[in-house]
Parts: structure tokens; sequence; C-alpha cells
């Protein structure tokens, strides 16, 4: 073979290469979205619904970077919310607690 015939001869080379090469790319790409796929569903889980816990069954309280804390009495174990979901509950309560308060008595 000489070089005429391999210039001659490289875009149907190229062409056969360039196919190989988009059915590598979609064969990948399919694998990786099918690995996205079964990691979200893993992580997707369908939850029972709970009932709610009444007041002698957990404590709330309030660290010192105004984070909110709900604790488990029996088995002391703590959720823990950030600062917009403390205030936030503080509102409320603030709320309703100045509601009581200047609600005319009949």
């Amino acid at each position: 073979m000489n070089l005429k015939e391999c210039i001659k001869n490289f875009p149907s080379i190229l062409k056969k290469v360039g196919k190989i090469v988009i059915i590598i790319i979609a064969i990948v790409a399919g694998f990786a979205t099918s690995e996205i796929y079964n990691r979200y569903n893993d992580k997707v889980k369908s939850s029972t619904m709970q009932t709610p816990k009444g007041d002698n069954e957990i404590s709330v309280a309030i660290n010192e970077c105004g984070e909110i804390l709900i604790i488990d009495r029996k088995t002391g174990e703590y959720q823990l919310y950030s600062d917009k979901v403390g205030k936030m509950f503080f509102d409320l309560y603030s709320n309703r607690m100045l509601y009581n308060s200047t609600k005319p008595i009949n």
C-alpha cells in the first residue's frame, strides 16, 4: 500500500471508525443513565405514615445556634432542624399566644 492509496481510503476508514465511536458513546451513555436511575431508585423509598407523638413522648429544645431539637424521651434519639425551622415554630407559637391573649372573653 502506498501513500496515495492510504490518503484515498482515509475518508472511508474515518467513517467506519466514526460509526464505531458513536456506537460506543451510545452504549456508555445508556449504561450511565441506567446507573443513575438505579441509584436514584435506591434512595427513594416509600415510608409508612407515622402517628404524631404527644407531649409526654417528646421534648423540644433550642440550642445556642437557634437550631431546634426534637428529642424522643423513651430512646433519647433526636432530630436536629435548622435555625429557620426553629424560628418558624417560634413565630407560629408566639402568634398563637398573642392571638389567645387578645381574644375577647364572652
